[in-house]
C-alpha cells in the first residue's frame, strides 16, 4: 500500500491494519482553483454478523475512528456502500458545517473457499465497488 500511495502522490499514515491517505485530485471550478483533497481511511475490518445490516453496522464503527471523506473496509466480503453525515464545528467562521462520509465495503474475489463451506456461509458476490471521485467539486460516487 505504501508504494501505491507514493505512486499516486498521496500522503499516508500507516497503522498495523489500516492506513489514512490524503489524495489531491482535480481542481475546483470556482474560487481559488486549488486542488481538491480527499481523505480516505482504509481498514481491514472485522465481523459484523451474518446479515447485511450487521455487516454495515460493523463497517460504521470505523467511521468513528478518524474524520475522513471515505471509509473503505473489508473482511465481510459483501460489496456495499452508503453515505452518512455529521455536523462539524467551524470555529473560525462560528458555524456548523455538514461533512459527508462515504462508506465502502470492498467485496471479494475469493470463490467458495473451504472456510466458507465449513462455516455454512452462502457464496459471496465476486467483485468490488468502484469509487469515482469528481475532479471539479468534492463529490464521491460508488459503483457496485
Amino acid at each position: 500500500m505504501k508504494y501505491i500511495a507514493r505512486g499516486l502522490g498521496c500522503e499516508a499514515c500507516y497503522f498495523r491494519d489500516a492506513a489514512y491517505l490524503t489524495l489531491p485530485f482535480g481542481r475546483k471550478q470556482r474560487g481559488n482553483q486549488k486542488r481538491l483533497v480527499y481523505s480516505l481511511y482504509l481498514v481491514h475490518g472485522s465481523g459484523g454478523g451474518s446479515t447485511a445490516g450487521g455487516k454495515l453496522n460493523g463497517m460504521a464503527r470505523f467511521g468513528r475512528v478518524v474524520y475522513s471523506d471515505i471509509v473503505v473496509a473489508g473482511h465481510t466480503h459483501m460489496p456495499s456502500t452508503y453515505k452518512d453525515s455529521l455536523l462539524v464545528p467551524d470555529l473560525k467562521n462560528k458555524r456548523l458545517r455538514r461533512h459527508e462520509t462515504t462508506f465502502v465495503n470492498c467485496g471479494t474475489y475469493l470463490d467458495l473457499e473451504s472456510y466458507a463451506v465449513r462455516r455454512g456461509f452462502a457464496p459471496s458476490v465476486i467483485g468490488s465497488p468502484v469509487i469515482v471521485l469528481d475532479g471539479r467539486e468534492k463529490r464521491v460516487n460508488v459503483i457496485i
